[in-house]
């Protein structure tokens, strides 16, 4: 396998996880980071990655409280996220 092969296999699981966490998030709503990887059994390692790659693709806004940890929630699912 050549290294491009291993990172179109890594691009793919990613999509997988972006699919799974979509789907989770549609479902349940507003989740924090250890929640959403329990739900969607994505391993606590790259759970902030596949979160950030769909913050940057605008699917996902993260919301936080002081005190509180940072929740994360779908960007359409609310009226209110749109606009961050």
């Amino acid at each position: 396998m050549t290294s491009l092969d291993g990172e179109i296999k890594g691009l793919a699981g990613l999509c997988d996880f972006c699919c799974a966490v979509s789907r989770v998030l549609e479902e349940a709503g507003k989740l924090t980071a250890e929640e959403i990887a329990t739900k969607c059994d994505i391993p606590f390692s790259r759970i902030n990655m596949v979160l950030n790659c769909l913050k940057e693709g605008g699917l996902v806004v993260a919301i936080t409280h002081a005190g509180k940890k940072k929740r994360f929630a779908l960007r359409f699912k609310d009226p209110e996220l749109s606009r961050l």
